[in-house]
């Protein structure tokens, strides 16, 4: 299980990284049109703090349920010589995109 320290690194994370974000107009425009798209009012990112507070292991732990690990996806770019040979080990099934997505 998730503890509240852990839990609560990653709000702090969640915090910085938002303000950090807003420092750059480029990720500015694409917070935005998150907001707008998952219509999450214009208020959210006042709300956003108080929202987190929220969050606490048994969130946590009744979202993690819903995840199925054999079904997440991991997407890596690089130089497949190199980064293969570890993930193979490791028991991860490796599939090449098809070059009509890295065209």
């Amino acid at each position: 299980p998730i503890g509240e320290d852990e839990i609560g690194r990653a709000k702090a994370d969640l915090l910085h990284s938002l303000v950090a974000n807003l420092e750059h107009t480029t990720r500015v425009a694409g917070i935005i049109s998150g907001v707008f798209s998952l219509d999450l009012g214009q208020d959210y990112y006042t709300r956003y703090p108080s929202l987190l507070t929220l969050v606490g292991p048994s969130e946590v732990a009744s979202s993690a349920l819903l995840l199925t690990p054999e079904d997440l996806v991991v997407v890596l770019v690089g130089d497949k010589s190199q980064i293969a040979p570890a993930l193979e080990r490791d028991g991860y099934r490796i599939e090449v995109a098809p070059d009509t997505l890295t065209d």
